[in-house]
């Protein structure tokens, strides 16, 4: 009877660790992209594992791109479907997926995959902004640290190196990353966060994993990008093309006529004339 007590109670242990370590791996390896029950950056996972195979969800899972890359037509289609936001290959273990998939499913309603609901996809909810002056300064912090006139508290590189947006606020970005002029629209403000302190994108996590955005930088970045989502439709993409030329040009001329006025008088001759003149001098 005690032999009995004592299994029952490893095998409860037991369970509870797995079911401990599925939900640990699922937040430190997909939570800041997933969540059970809404879509944010990538797909929403509930009863997941009843509309893909478990050797799809493993292929998938350790490398997205290469799966990809074989055309296979539902990997294709999520790419998609969510903008073209490549997942990351990840690099864990057989035993991890399973484990993650193991929590998927004991947090997942119990329905068949013929009945399972098709969910719409649902717009990410915007934090309610009780203090418009507060919101305003904290925007205005958000587009300082996306341009680089305020430094990260930890060091990490500024958001325009990469990315672009469509912002009077801010000077044209990068074109290494995508466009972040409606992101807000697509991920949300918790898409925004997750993204900033998981870090899913090797990219980043190459820049930030030993300089990482504080939570108050976070909010106010969000909150940049969320108030760049909203003017974006009365916001003309700036020609920075035209700009360089025609502001280029002028500058050039202008410095061709400084260096020809500094160097006139030292071309006259075929020599430096006044060192020619101190060594005659000397001699």
């Amino acid at each position: 009877m005690i032999h009995k007590i004592v299994i029952g109670i490893l095998v409860v242990s037991l369970t509870s660790a797995i079911a401990q370590d599925g939900a640990t791996l699922f937040k430190n390896n997909c939570g800041m992209c997933h969540k059970l029950g809404a879509r944010l950056v990538g797909p929403d996972l509930i009863n997941i594992t009843q509309k893909r195979s478990k050797e799809w969800l493993n292929k998938f899972i350790k490398s997205p791109q290469s799966l990809i890359k074989s055309g296979d037509k539902d990997a294709v289609a999520i790419l998609n479907e969510f903008n073209q936001i490549l997942m990351p290959d990840q690099n864990i273990t057989d035993t991890q997926i399973n484990d993650i998939l193991k929590y998927i499913e004991e947090n997942s309603p119990q329905t068949s995959a013929t009945n399972a609901p098709t969910q719409e996809p649902q717009k990410p909810e915007e934090p309610i902004i009780s203090d418009k002056k507060a919101y305003a300064s904290l925007v205005e912090k958000g587009a300082k640290l996306f341009d680089g006139r305020i430094r990260f508290q930890n060091g990490g590189p500024t958001c325009v190196a990469c990315h672009n947006v469509n912002s009077y606020a801010i000077t044209g970005g990068g074109s290494l990353a995508k466009d972040l002029t409606d992101v807000y629209t697509r991920i949300g403000d918790e898409g925004i966060k997750g993204v900033l302190s998981g870090l899913p994108f090797p990219a980043m996590k190459n820049s930030f994993e030993n300089h990482p955005v504080t939570e108050e930088e976070a909010a106010a970045v969000s909150a940049f990008l969320r108030q760049v989502s909203k003017d974006s439709r009365e916001t003309n993409p700036f020609d920075y093309a035209s700009l360089l030329v025609w502001g280029g040009l002028p500058g050039i001329l202008i410095l061709l006529g400084i260096y020809s006025f500094i160097w006139y008088n030292r071309k006259k001759k075929t020599v430096n004339h006044s060192i020619y003149s101190r060594q005659i001098k000397s001699y």
